[in-house]
């Protein structure tokens, strides 16, 4: 048999085992990551996620070819694996035909010869350098920066505030969102460093599952050490997000309650200077409102319920999940409503953020503008947290989860 002969066959015979070797192991991590129940032994959450990414050309192929998702079925990840191993397969092969093609190319016309040793060099330090890095994005994005957790603090001025609540501190959890891609002791050493910080309140900025119901009573009893009494401690209030409501909303809100969150979808409550405790009713003194407005996407947004009848002069803080709510006309109108401060979550940062660009996606009809950070509404100032859980693609690249820590202060 002639040398190129046998050596093609032997290439064959490699091509095929690493196929099937990675059609295997997609099944596998997939079976055991997302399809069997939430009890027992797992792989890793960040190897999972990588897996499934490496994978992601199976899965777009055959959302395509179906129409629906088949991420939660075991054919699934087969199916995943051996499309995506075949793609990478025909990758490889058309990335090695090009870089052979370079290597060796001949000049034409009366060119002088190049050095083929320092071409090929140069050639094939370009494909493996450019090899290396998508590999170690791919790591950073999969196995390194969506736990890198990070704490934010804020100072924000707020007109009116009365003297006994200057200094007032809030800690803002947001956006957890349990499931696979984000695995129970994630969050537990998020609520760990949310708990640590002390705060007076705690505000929950909603999408505690991923949209699963049978999560809720888990993220419930995640959270609970945020609501626990304790001395200096005046409550916990939170709203739901969207994706409470792609599971339950009213079963969501009510788990949230019976661990002592009082939930402000389209409500409000009253902290009192004098007592430091909140009332639903709004005191004859100085006090806070706190207020929550119903999501954006999935609920209806009460601005009338959540602040009407509220003093001119008490301040406001609103918690809304989506940012686009600071931009709906009953809040930019002229006769809208005091808001002195907004707390939001829901764009994760964009979850991927490139050098130059910023990020490319962010779920919000205004771009980057509510990516993250403390921003200029229309009308008053939004801070929009970053998140800790991911949705959608179980990736962040140079946008760390975080908790943020605002500290109110009398303007």
């Amino acid at each position: 048999m002639p040398q190129r002969q046998r050596s093609r066959r032997r290439l064959a015979v490699t091509l095929a085992c690493a196929w099937l070797t990675w059609t295997a192991l997609v099944g596998a991590v997939h079976w055991l990551g997302w399809v069997e129940p939430d009890t027992g032994p797992r792989p890793p959450a960040s190897i999972v996620n990588a897996v499934h990414m490496a994978s992601a050309p199976g899965w777009i192929v055959m959302r395509l070819a179906t129409g629906r998702s088949l991420s939660h079925t075991a054919i699934g990840g087969v199916g995943a694996g051996a499309i995506s191993g075949a793609c990478w397969i025909f990758a490889l092969l058309v990335a090695n035909r090009a870089r052979t093609g370079l290597a060796h190319r001949k000049p034409q016309g009366d060119a002088a010869l190049p050095d083929p040793a320092r071409r090929a060099f140069l050639v094939n330090g370009c494909f493996i350098g450019a090899a290396l890095g998508a590999g170690a994005s791919g790591a950073k994005a999969t196995l390194l920066d969506p736990w890198d957790l990070t704490l934010r603090r804020y100072t924000v001025p707020i007109r009116g505030l009365p003297a006994s609540l200057d200094g007032l501190r809030i800690a803002f959890f947001a956006d957890p969102h349990l499931g696979f891609r984000v695995p129970e002791a994630f969050i537990e050493r998020a609520v760990a460093m949310t708990d640590a910080l002390d705060a007076d309140i705690v505000v929950l900025g909603g999408d505690y599952i991923d949209f699963r119901p049978e999560r809720i009573g888990r993220a419930a009893r995640l959270l609970a050490p945020l609501a626990a009494p304790r001395p200096g401690r005046i409550g916990a209030v939170g709203v739901l997000g969207n994706h409470d409501w792609y599971g339950d909303g009213p079963a969501t809100s009510a788990a949230l309650e019976a661990i002592g969150v009082r939930m402000l979808d389209n409500r409000r409550i009253f902290l009192s200077a004098a007592t430091r405790s909140l009332t639903t009713i709004e005191p004859t003194g100085e006090s806070l409102c706190i207020a929550g407005l119903g999501d954006l996407g999935q609920d209806v947004v009460d601005v009338r319920a959540a602040l009407g009848g509220v003093r001119p002069e008490t301040p406001r803080l609103v918690i809304a999940h989506e940012p686009d709510t600071a931009e709906i006309g009953p809040l930019r109108d002229d006769d809208a409503p005091r808001i002195d401060l907004m707390l939001s979550g829901h764009t994760h940062g964009g979850q991927v953020r490139l050098p130059l660009v910023g990020a490319p996606i962010v779920p919000s009809r205004y771009g980057q503008k509510y990516a993250g950070g403390l921003v200029d509404g229309p009308r008053f100032p939004v801070l929009v947290s970053r998140g800790v859980g991911m949705s959608i693609l179980p990736i962040r690249f140079a946008v760390a989860p975080e908790i943020v820590e605002v500290t109110l202060t009398r303007a």
